[in-house]
């Protein structure tokens, strides 16, 4: 052997005697250790299934065979994408102990399987320690798996627009975000239901399928609240149905406000007479296509009202309100409804009627009219006289074709008995 490699080799035994001083044993053990109630052999060979969100309570009986100081217990599983963002879940420790020799204590660890963790197979890993070394390691495989049929939807998030203050008469808009955790790759006809029990209102909206780990949200629930509701605090139910018969849900509170200004809390005040301004042409031009008319309310008041249109005296042409007959306009701001007139048979002049808009207990008239000239009266006349010479002409030609198909026949068979009379010697 040359003097190069017996240097290395006594290098070599340096570096593994240094290694060997540097990992002393602290002078304890492990006597057994239980996760969730049961015990657990101490090779580390056992396999663990586990549910996403399940807990992981696990005790540690420790012996010290001398003194021992500055020791602690860790936990932690392996290999999740998000333990930075959620570490209190996958990862726990004890408070620094010491120990007199001959003496036992248990220590626990709580860890939780986080519901976005992966199914597949990661490692638990178990170990006390100290400054002055190791008492022992263990790692467990465990099998992360969907939640049970019962628990296979969570609601990961919920928002109240525009928050969870809402005045009484008005409506409270939701957005319910869920999603799938379970073993069932599809859950079909999932629906969720926003409920106030108290007040007895509830709204339910279904989506076709929930795909596991594709979180989906049910967009803009619309919960109105009664006009009548006494001001306070409210248990606000959000319920998500789902595999024919289960079912997981949420509560929150809400709470119900008074309009400024209400006679008594729970009532909208009534608009006065004069905080609304009705503006709309007096009158138009109705043509081929009929007649629109623009309406324009202004609430100048200092509360939210919903205003009701109608019309009388119209027996002479069909009409409708868009975008509804009734608005809500908000307090110092201005909305528009169109009101259109359409007919076919619409005599020659001025035609008039009255626009009611009523809000609370009161009503504005507005007196409006149309103009039908001669052109549009003759446009109607000529449409309808068109349409009856076609439908005339129609029967006629209907008429002769069967004429002609049924002289066709008659020629035919009456060729056939000449034929079978013909007589041949």
């Amino acid at each position: 052997m040359n003097m190069k490699n017996v240097f290395l080799m006594s290098m070599c035994i340096v570096a593994l005697l240094g290694l060997v001083g540097s990992v002393s044993a602290i002078p304890a053990e492990v006597v057994w250790m239980k996760i969730n109630g049961d015990e657990v052999g101490l090779a580390g060979t056992e396999n663990l299934n586990l549910q996403r969100g399940e807990d992981l309570n696990i005790k540690i009986k420790v012996e010290a065979l001398e003194d021992i100081e500055d020791v602690q217990a860790y936990a932690r599983i392996s290999g999740y994408g998000f333990a930075n963002y959620e570490g209190d879940l996958v990862y726990d420790s004890t408070d620094t102990f010491d120990m007199d020799a001959d003496t036992t204590q248990t220590f626990e660890l709580n860890l939780e399987v986080p519901t976005k963790m992966e199914k597949d197979d990661y490692y638990l890993r178990i170990y006390v320690e100290g400054r002055d070394g190791t008492v022992a390691e263990y790692d467990y495989s465990i099998i992360v798996k969907g939640v049970a049929d019962s628990d296979a939807v969570v609601i990961k998030d919920y928002m109240f627009n525009p928050s969870q203050t809402v005045y009484a008469g008005r409506a409270l808009s939701a957005q319910i975000r869920v999603e799938n955790i379970g073993e069932d790759d599809e859950l079909n006809d999932v629906g969720v239901t926003l409920s106030i029990p108290e007040l007895n209102v509830a709204v339910t909206e279904y989506m076709d399928s929930l795909v596991v780990d594709s979180p989906e949200t049910f967009e803009e629930l619309l919960l109105r609240i009664p006009m009548d509701a006494e001001p306070g605090v409210y248990t606000i139910e959000i319920r998500v149905d789902f595999d024919e018969y289960e079912s997981t849900t949420v509560t929150d509170t809400i709470e119900v406000i008074c309009y400024p200004g209400a006679n008594s809390c729970g009532v909208q005040p009534s608009t006065p007479s004069n905080s609304a301004v009705v503006n709309v042409p007096s009158s138009m031009e109705f043509t081929a296509s009929g007649a629109a008319f623009p309406i324009t309310i202004t609430n100048n008041g200092n509360a939210d009202a919903v205003y009701t249109l109608a019309v009388q005296g119209v027996t002479w042409a069909q009409f409708r309100f868009d975008p509804s007959a009734t608005v809500i306009v908000p307090a110092k701001s201005a909305k528009t409804v169109y009101l259109y007139l359409t007919g076919e048979d619409v005599t020659v002049g001025e035609k008039y009627f009255k626009l009611q808009v009523t809000s609370g207990a009161d009503t504005s008239e507005v007196a409006l009219s149309v103009n039908v000239n001669e052109a549009v009266a003759q446009d109607s006349g000529s449409l309808r006289n068109a349409l009856e010479i076609g439908l005339i002409i129609l029967v006629v030609i209907l008429i002769i074709i069967g004429l002609i198909i049924g002289f066709s026949k008659l020629k035919d068979n009456s060729n056939k008995d000449d034929d079978d009379a013909e007589t041949y010697y």
